[in-house]
């Protein structure tokens, strides 16, 4: 029975680890992209080409939501949560504030395009919090479709590199002082990776906070989780959406990569085992997505990214001019 299922999963989890090996190839030359997102994106072509039998689904869903359940653990490992107390409780509270702001104008702004609640949330949370981190974890509790999780994963990715580019140069205009620098960059830019290539290209004394001030918008990623469990449960999804017990694991994750149980070399090694698995969910994922679904709503969700992250900027800067 054992040896079965696992014959019946095994061609679609050796198709989702090879094209996310590819894709970890393809970002030494294309690093601004980053592996998980190059995933996605071969996985895509590869879907809607010549990948299309019905013997890999069972692999690719297990990888979908197993693999990607197994990878959000994982980056717990290499979160430092206890960066919060290099922080001024204001900050924090404005941090806290501003994800609240975020996540409720994207929804607002959504509803408004006409995109559905699930693609505005998961826009939001990968603008608000952690990027694809944050969308990966996200996904599965809302039920959201591989358009969706494939689109708010490229909107979300794509502002990042503009605003690792552009954002630099907004500091240099404003004359901010190095902190001022990176609380606007480590409290917009929408990924870990992108803010530390932002921050560190300037100077390093940026790009050691500005890590900081990411950070605390990462540990808000759990209670964004709870919480959108028992608002689906309230909404009348009880039969529908069950408790992601991944949250308790990344937790304990995240609060044991703060204690001396693990050298840092083995948290960091766990936490790069976890990116690459992502990256092989981000392959499954991409293989299920359907390129005509996905072009009728893009437009609308690069619009709505756009705007938010606008927004986002715009909020920053006004606290750290205030």
């Amino acid at each position: 029975m054992i040896l079965e299922t696992v014959k019946s999963k095994l061609a679609g989890v050796l198709t989702a680890l090879a094209i996310a090996f590819l894709a970890v190839i393809a970002a030494q030359y294309i690093p601004l992209f980053g592996s998980i997102l190059l995933a996605l994106i071969f996985g895509m072509v590869a879907g809607n080409t010549f990948l299309q039998s019905d013997k890999l689904q069972a692999g690719l869903k297990f990888s979908e939501k197993t693999v990607l359940e197994i990878s959000i653990v994982l980056l717990g490992f290499g979160f430092e949560a206890n960066s919060l107390e290099k922080l001024d409780f204001t900050l924090i509270v404005f941090i806290f504030i501003s994800i609240i702001l975020v996540l409720g104008i994207t929804v607002g702004l959504g509803k408004l395009l006409g995109l559905s609640t699930r693609l505005s949330l998961l826009l939001g949370a990968g603008s608000a919090i952690c990027g694809s981190a944050a969308i990966g974890a996200t996904a599965p509790i809302i039920r959201a479709s591989d358009e969706e999780v494939g689109l708010s994963m490229g909107v979300v990715n794509l502002l990042g590199v503009v605003g690792l580019a552009v954002l630099p140069a907004v500091t240099v205009f404003l004359h901010f002082t190095d902190f001022e620098s990176a609380v606007l960059l480590g409290g917009t830019l929408q990924s870990i990776g992108h803010v530390a290539a932002s921050g560190f290209a300037m100077n390093e004394v940026i790009g050691e906070w500005a890590m900081v001030v990411k950070m605390s918008r990462v540990v808000f990623l759990i209670p964004l989780l709870i919480v959108l469990f028992f608002v689906g449960r309230r909404a009348g999804n009880k039969d529908k959406v069950r408790f992601p017990l991944f949250i308790f694991f990344f937790a304990g994750a995240v609060y044991l990569a703060q204690l001396d149980v693990f050298p840092n070399e083995l948290s960091s090694k766990l936490a790069s085992l976890g990116s690459f698995l992502m990256a092989v969910a981000m392959a499954a994922i991409g293989v299920g997505i359907r390129i005509k679904p996905l072009l009728q709503i893009s437009t609308k969700g690069i619009a709505l990214g756009t705007i938010v992250f606008a927004l986002q900027i715009l909020i920053f800067v006004g606290f750290v001019l205030i």
